[in-house]
C-alpha cells in the first residue's frame, strides 16, 4: 500500500507497508517511521477480530488431515500384525493411508513460507507417510516370500 492509496478516513493502525514483509503504522491521519515484520495474523484495528490468512488456514488443514491420516494407519500396522485385520486389504489400507498422507503433506509443505509457521508438522506428516509406505511394502514382500522360505 502506498500513501497515494490512503485516506485520511482509515483508522489507525497497522497496514501492510510497499515492502510485503513489513507492515506500517497509520496515526489516523499520517504515515509514520514505526515499521514492524509482518506477521501471518493480524488484528482488524475497528472491530478488533483477527485476520487469519487463508494460506495459513489451509496449511494447516491439510497438514492436520495428513498427520490423522498417517495415525489411522499407523494405527492398522499392529492390527495386522496381530492378524485382527486381514493382511492384504490391511497392507492395502497401510499403503493407501501412507501415499494420501504423503501427497496431503506436500500439498500443505509447498505453500508460501512468507507466514512463517507450520513447517515442522508438514515434514512430521510427509515423513510418517514415507513410513507408512516403507512398512507396507516390506510387509508385502514378507508376506510374499514367507512361503517359499518354508
Amino acid at each position: 500500500m502506498t500513501v497515494e492509496q490512503v485516506t485520511g478516513a482509515m483508522p489507525a493502525g497497522w497496514y501492510r507497508d510497499h515492502d510485503p514483509s513489513k507492515m506500517r503504522w497509520w496515526d489516523g491521519a499520517s504515515w509514520t517511521e514505526r515499521v514492524k515484520n509482518s506477521v501471518p495474523s493480524q488484528v482488524r484495528p475497528a472491530t478488533g477480530q483477527a485476520v487469519v490468512d487463508d494460506r495459513l488456514r489451509e496449511r494447516n488443514r491439510s497438514t492436520v488431515v495428513a498427520l490423522i491420516v498417517s495415525g489411522i494407519g499407523a494405527a492398522i500396522v499392529p492390527m495386522v500384525a496381530m492378524t485382527f485385520v486381514p493382511i492384504w486389504p490391511g497392507l492395502g489400507a497401510v499403503l493407501a493411508a501412507g501415499v494420501f498422507a504423503l501427497v496431503l503433506a506436500a500439498v500443505a509443505i509447498t505453500r508460501p513460507r512468507r507466514i512463517g509457521r507450520g513447517l515442522a508438522p508438514a515434514v512430521i506428516a510427509i515423513v510418517l507417510g514415507v513410513l507408512l509406505i516403507v512398512t507396507a511394502l516390506v510387509a508385502a514382500a514378507m508376506v510374499l516370500v514367507s512361503p517359499l522360505l518354508t
